[in-house]
């Protein structure tokens, strides 16, 4: 007979149970459930006593390396607000209006500057990192860190950056969004919102772009910039979207979500409107055929792809702010300084635990977890 491994946190530990759940690494329990857990610990060592399946393997989980913070960063004078990856490097962007370049073990490379406001959007394409700020400018860098582009044109700062085809799109707060081709040169601007645009998505085989807003509406663009079809549904600005099979989904500030399909007279229309957030959805995420949203109201609900409601998940205590898929689990970001980790059916894994202020972004690379937050810190995390 072999004990299960989990029973080896007691003899590292000791020969007292109690001291074996002080150790887990995940947030600290009550009383009452260290004296459940120790027992449940001293069960495994058993051999008559057999615990169901899904029990034990969150054991395995609270005794493995997920989630272990394996390196704290500085340098960033400003909260880090996006993530990129260009080959071997990783970039960050801040309210500091700087970018940083990282190795993979999180050491600086590079402090780059030419921006004169914080930094809202990041995305690497076609060798090159492009960066869009408050000021307006997209900036565009090549993979030594030198400034090989910049695109003037926006009125308000670029909130978001897609690549569609040949071609770079551009979302901002002055309602317009505009495309631009590889080496940086405007090639359209796309009339048509009243408020900022925070989010874009793109067919990559049909170049169809959709754009929400603060208008309380969703823009159906061709790939030359046409806008085809105004999506009117939401009462309250589109704070977030998604494609996810045959629909579009979108999240506002009306504490909804609505799917979106096309009709047989090929224009969309809102097949099903999802409710349940007592606040507004912060961010969307496709993951094992159900859509996971995040609200201000500081729980994330997951929906079948029929908009109905198949788990609520409770734990962070203050708004979400992204969702990210990680193999066979998800992370979440929240303005309580905390990720959690969660199982594909909506159960905390752990909480993880350093950042101090809002943890605003996040990027998996080479099984790894980078984090961004308002305390001017990235955090390296094992997955």
């Amino acid at each position: 007979f072999e004990p299960h491994p989990a029973v080896s946190l007691l003899a590292w530990a000791g020969s007292s149970p109690a001291m074996s759940v002080a150790c887990l690494p995940h947030e600290p329990l009550p009383p009452s459930r260290q004296r459940a857990l120790a027992l449940m610990l001293l069960a495994l060592t058993r051999r008559d006593v057999h615990l169901p399946s899904d029990l034990l393997s969150i054991i395995d989980d609270y005794g493995s390396t997920l989630g272990t913070c394996v390196r704290k960063s500085g340098g960033h004078k400003g909260g880090i607000s996006s993530f990129a990856v260009l080959g071997d490097r990783v970039w960050s962007a801040a309210d500091d209006k700087c970018l940083r370049v990282w190795d993979s073990e999180g050491r600086c490379l590079q402090e780059l500057k030419g921006h004169r406001a914080p930094i809202l959007s990041l995305c690497a394409w076609r060798n090159k990192v492009w960066s869009g700020s408050k000021d307006g400018n997209i900036l565009i860098w090549n993979a030594e860190g030198k400034r090989v582009g910049m695109c003037t044109g926006h009125s308000g700062g670029v909130y978001c950056l897609l690549p569609n085809g040949d071609t770079m799109w551009s979302g901002s707060s002055d309602g317009t969004i505009r495309i631009w081709s590889s080496k940086g040169y405007c090639l359209r601007e796309c009339f048509g919102h009243r408020g900022r645009i925070v989010c874009m998505a793109a067919n990559s085989t049909t170049g169809v772009v959709w754009s929400g807003a603060y208008d309380n509406a969703v823009r159906l663009w061709n790939n030359k910039g046409d806008c085809m079809q105004v999506l009117k549904g939401h009462s309250c600005p589109v704070t977030c979207l998604i494609r996810h099979g045959d629909a579009i989904w979108t999240g506002g500030d009306d504490n909804t979500l609505r799917v979106w399909r096309k009709r047989p007279s090929n224009d969309w229309a809102c097949d099903v409107k999802c409710q349940g957030h007592t606040d507004w959805i912060v961010c969307l995420l496709a993951f094992d055929g159900k859509v996971w949203s995040g609200s201000e109201d500081c729980s994330i609900r997951r929906w079948d792809g029929s908009g109905r409601c198949v788990g609520v998940l409770e734990g962070h205590t203050a708004s979400l702010h992204w969702l990210m898929a990680v193999q066979d689990k998800v992370w979440s970001g929240s303005y309580d300084h905390s990720i959690r980790v969660w199982d594909r059916e909506g159960r905390c894994l752990k909480q993880l635990l350093g950042h101090q202020d809002v943890v605003q972004c996040a990027l998996l690379w080479r099984r790894h977890m980078w984090s961004g937050s308002g305390d001017h810190h990235i955090r390296i995390w094992s997955t």
